[in-house]
């Protein structure tokens, strides 16, 4: 199991308190936006990225090495507009979308800080504001 569901197995299988909380320090959300992508450098996507009129001026292009031709890295810079209470906002994250439409997306809390209390409200709503990240790649790809 995995997310809330996997956590509550996790306290229940080593005989912690029900009332146990769990901390998560880092996520990762897959999606597939159901299309192959252009991904080299200074492709379509990029483009469109962090302009006004782009339609995805809450995210910006992330740093990629030479060799990575086949995936376009970007993040998520304004939480709020993917719905996103700042109270779960990440420290981190980073998107990945391959040239095959899939989108991976890592989520860092902070690991110092005792990291952010996994509820299923709060899963819920860090995976809704992640399919919305995806649902908007794919509506411009």
């Amino acid at each position: 199991m995995r997310g809330y569901d996997g956590l509550r197995e996790i306290v229940r299988d080593t005989f912690l308190p029900e009332t146990t909380v769990g901390k998560v320090h880092m996520g990762v959300f897959g999606s597939c936006i159901g299309r192959r992508v252009q991904a080299s450098p200074g492709c379509y996507i990029e483009n469109r990225v962090g302009t006004a009129g782009g339609g995805l001026e809450w995210l910006r292009v992330g740093g990629r090495s030479m060799d990575q031709f086949n995936v376009v890295r970007l993040y998520v810079h304004r939480w709020d507009a993917v719905g996103l209470d700042k109270a779960l906002w990440p420290l981190a994250n980073d998107i990945v979308l391959t040239c095959k439409g899939s989108v991976l997306h890592r989520l860092t809390w902070n690991g110092t800080g005792c990291g952010l209390e996994w509820t299923r409200a709060s899963e819920d709503a860090v995976v809704a504001s992640c399919q919305r990240v995806a649902d908007a790649l794919g509506g411009v790809c």
